[in-house]
């Protein structure tokens, strides 16, 4: 037998959930060589019935008085003489549900009622922004810098909604300059993420209570040669 604490994931599908939106692309050529281009789309993703969810360990609150000395209701949750109560923290649309009584650990929880709430990683808003102007040198090639800001409004990681999951709007410029001195060779030097913005890409409930996210690359800049054969 297992000895010790083990973890358990768990994949469960929401009762409903639907989403519609719609997006618009843009290019202009002024010039021969010159490009500018824009994207534009608009997301609505919610869940429309999705309720009987255990909600994560880690976004439930202690609350103690070691000075009750008999039974005591405090603001609907009642507190067990000398003893302590888990209840939800507000922001999960869970009201205050009562966990185990006593110095006890905290009682499964369920019946969250989340229908409303946004889809995980599913912002209102994305797009981007490009400019590209390809220089011929003749006999030497072509040289082609290259620019572009992504955008994205902010979105939840979970379910849940919760301020923890939720990863604010932010903008990303990534930056480009090939030359290629033949159809078949080209260098490029890059520099991915030039302000250096910090967003993450996944939020987990991990055990005991812990929320776990990865974050996207930092800055990072470096040099590409393609060959084609």
């Amino acid at each position: 037998m297992p000895q010790g604490a083990t973890t358990l994931s768990i994949i469960e599908n929401s009762g409903k959930a639907r989403s519609y939106g719609a997006e618009a692309e843009a290019l202009w050529k002024p010039a021969p060589g010159l490009e500018f281009g824009a994207n534009l789309a608009y997301l609505n993703a919610k869940y429309t019935e999705y309720n009987q969810v255990p909600a994560p360990f880690g976004t439930s609150i202690l609350v103690t008085d070691a000075s009750v000395t008999t039974p005591t209701i405090v603001n609907g949750v009642q507190i067990a003489a000398a003893g302590q109560r888990r209840v939800f923290a507000p922001g999960y649309d869970c009201g205050l549900i009562p966990g185990t009584g006593g110095t006890g650990q905290a009682a499964a929880a369920f019946g969250c009622d989340i229908s409303g709430n946004s889809i995980p990683h599913s912002p209102a808003w994305t797009g981007a922004v490009f400019a590209s102007y390809e220089i011929d040198l003749g006999d030497l090639g072509t040289l082609t810098p290259f620019a572009i800001m992504n955008f994205s409004s902010s979105f939840f990681g979970q379910p849940f909604n919760s301020i923890l999951e939720r990863q604010g709007s932010f903008q990303k410029v990534d930056l480009r300059l090939t030359y290629a001195p033949s159809e078949n060779i080209s260098i490029q030097a890059f520099v991915n993420n030039v302000t250096d913005e910090q967003t993450i890409n996944r939020f987990v409930w991990g055990g005991g209570g812990a929320l776990q996210a990865s974050f996207a690359p930092p800055r990072q800049w470096g040099a590409m040669l393609s060959l084609r054969f």
